[in-house]
């Protein structure tokens, strides 16, 4: 019993926990990058590639009150995007993790998470357009 116990561990088992360390740095997600949306001012455009398993995650700081507006474009409207709050609660206006476009009141101060993601895996290439104004 314990030879077929260590022919299954050496076949098996070892190889497909090497697949998976070596694998995950391809899926993880990248850290997060912060970025400056101000007030009233010309929109911010962000760029980039994502892929399933490693959301592009965006950073900014925003005073309480303030109306978010946020636009995505990527081929067959494969990729969407996610506000949410440092609580981690969404926007009030958002019902979906995966929007095209948004608008939606920032109801507290401080920092919120956009999240890029897609269901691909293939990178997809896409183009985030945000403002913030009063």
């Amino acid at each position: 019993m314990k030879r077929s116990a260590d022919n299954l561990l050496s076949r098996y088992i070892f190889p497909f926990i090497l697949m998976l360390l070596f694998a995950a740095p391809a899926f993880a997600e990248q850290p997060p990058e912060r970025i400056r949306v101000v007030p009233g001012g010309a929109a911010l455009v962000l760029e980039g590639k994502v892929a399933r398993g490693g959301d592009i995650v965006y950073i900014f700081s925003a005073a309480a009150g303030l109306t978010f507006i946020g636009r995505i474009t990527s081929k067959a409207n494969k990729a969407g995007f996610a506000v949410t709050g440092a609580e981690g609660r969404a926007l009030p206006e958002e019902e979906f993790d995966f929007n095209q476009h948004l608008t939606g009141t920032l109801e507290k101060a401080g920092d919120y998470r956009i999240a890029v993601s897609t269901f691909e895996t293939e990178p997809i290439p896409y183009k985030l357009t945000v403002r913030v104004h009063r």
